[in-house]
């Protein structure tokens, strides 16, 4: 079964473009990407994943971690 995914990230007045990955728990990339901040709150879809277990990461332009790992079930 696939299903689409959204992601939402709160971002500040001033936060640089984010990037974002997508990670299968045998740390294969999935999905990678770019966020580029036109607004408070920025979405983006993801095209559609196999089900299973992901790890979204984020980071700055430098590669800084912006929160923690989020772990998410695709179903």
């Amino acid at each position: 079964m696939r299903q689409q995914l959204e992601i939402v990230y709160k971002l500040n007045d001033s936060a640089p473009k984010i990037h974002f990955h997508l990670y299968d728990l045998l740390g294969r990339t999935s999905y990678s990407g770019v966020l580029n901040p036109q607004a408070t709150y920025f979405s983006t879809g993801i095209s559609v994943l196999p089900a299973g277990l992901y790890v979204l990461s984020f980071a700055d332009e430098k590669g800084t971690v912006l929160q923690s790992d989020k772990l998410i079930k695709v179903e």
